[in-house]
């Protein structure tokens, strides 16, 4: 949801913006998706929030992924609220459509997208990097949705270099 939250903001307040870096970004949904929206939102809503959790994490992580991270993140999300997960779910999937304003968008933008994303498809960050003008797309051969915990010596380069961080000052993993 991060990103959905740094896309709202950039437009409602370009002039507090200087840059802007979008990880497995959802800018909204196009029509053509609106099975799949409605199918993930009924998951949502027959399940509980550990089997919600233990779907999304298998489904966001690639095979590679350290075990211990994923059974990590699936147990956050376990614990936390299911009517906050359904109403944040809702307002992201349902709710939540910028697509048409990205073109308004004019701070210098890096977008990060695991190639293999199971949770927010390849084509919406390629979309986002074609409406953002002067976008540029990295695409993360292999990688899932989570890439930033799954493997930061990747992204977090690319993140310092997005935000002008110098180099020694990027962690390694």
């Amino acid at each position: 949801m991060g990103s959905t939250i740094a896309l709202q903001y950039t437009l409602d307040y370009p002039d507090d913006i200087s840059r802007l870096v979008l990880l497995a970004s959802l800018p909204g949904l196009p029509p053509e998706m609106a099975q799949t929206r409605d199918s993930q939102m009924a998951y949502i809503e027959s399940h509980t929030l550990r089997e919600i959790a233990e779907e999304r994490v298998g489904a966001a992580f690639t095979a590679s992924a350290d075990q211990g991270v994923k059974a990590w993140m699936v147990d956050m999300i376990a614990s936390g609220d299911k009517e906050g997960y359904a109403s944040e779910a809702h307002a992201t999937l349902m709710g939540f459509d910028v697509r048409s304003r990205l073109k308004e968008i004019h701070v210098p933008t890096t977008i990060i997208h695991g190639e293999k994303d199971a949770t927010v498809p390849l084509a919406l960050a390629e979309f986002e990097a074609k409406e953002i003008p002067g976008a540029t797309l990295y695409i993360l051969a292999g990688e899932g949705h989570f890439a930033n915990v799954q493997v930061p010596e990747k992204v977090n380069p690319l993140l310092a270099d997005a935000l002008g961080i110098p180099e020694e000052l990027v962690p390694k993993r």
